[in-house]
């Protein structure tokens, strides 16, 4: 009898194990995607700080941009950093104060720091 009540248990315990991975979601991968600064606007905090200024350019970094500006491209987090709805649909949230928007500002020294590109999340040009 004991055998079977220890038997019981540890099915009951697999069967709560089992359970409890088989209905939790996966993991969102995160998509980074790659805006550019449009060229002709200048790098000033209200210019860089306002999602009409970037265009969605895809999944991988651009190549050089001509004319150079101060500011070429970020990289953002699909399912994090960009607006869903609203005016700014499908931009990237550079006018809250953010992760994103303080990189931006710390790599272009809008902030008052020196100039220092953040690879792999903000690129500048000279």
């Amino acid at each position: 009898m004991k055998s079977v009540k220890f038997a019981f248990a540890a099915l009951v315990l697999a069967g709560g194990i089992v359970a409890a991975f088989a209905f939790t979601a996966p993991k969102k991968k995160a998509i980074d995607t790659w805006y550019t600064f449009n060229t002709g606007v200048a790098t000033t905090v209200a210019n860089v700080t306002d999602p009409a200024n970037y265009t969605y350019f895809g999944t991988t970094a651009p190549a050089a941009q001509f004319p150079d500006v101060n500011l070429q491209a970020i990289k953002v987090d699909a399912a994090s950093e960009v607006y869903t709805s609203g005016t700014y649909t499908g931009k990237p949230i550079v006018n809250v104060a953010n992760t994103l928007q303080t990189a931006i500002l710390d790599a272009t020294g809008l902030d008052g720091s020196a100039k220092n590109e953040i690879a792999n999340r903000v690129i500048l040009k000279p």
